[in-house]
């Protein structure tokens, strides 16, 4: 909870690539993470501590929703779609479109795994 709360105030500070270009001004930055990334780390953020909340106050009906709560926090996986942005820059910057090549196939069986997994445990459940 601290790691991502503490994540969305270095992101209003941290640098960001922008067409190759390393971007330093902070109202460029305030204005890419708002329109990026900013929404669903909120959310989250904000989830965690309602469920925080519950945690320590168990009569408050209206925050009963541990199960839609956790099921949120998977989305903190697309944060991970940031390295992808910054392997794709690497990689046209070098000249080696090839580990593109290698990542989406690592991506696609990662996929086709996930799915598996989530088709599995629907089949148990059943």
């Amino acid at each position: 909870l601290v790691f991502w709360t503490v994540d969305i105030v270095l992101n209003f500070n941290t640098a960001v690539y922008i067409q190759g270009q390393l971007v330093t001004k902070r109202r460029r930055i305030l204005r890419r993470y708002l329109s990026t990334w900013f929404a669903l780390d909120i959310s989250i953020v904000i989830l965690d501590y309602l469920n925080l909340a519950q945690d320590y106050e168990s009569n408050l009906s209206f925050l009963r929703f541990g199960r839609i709560v956790r099921a949120f926090r998977m989305l903190r996986l697309l944060k991970m779609s940031k390295l992808d942005e910054i392997i794709q820059e690497l990689a046209a910057s070098t000249g080696r479109q090839w580990i593109m090549l290698v990542i989406s196939i690592f991506n696609a069986a990662v996929a086709a795994i996930c799915v598996a997994h989530i088709i599995t445990c629907l089949w148990f459940w059943i």
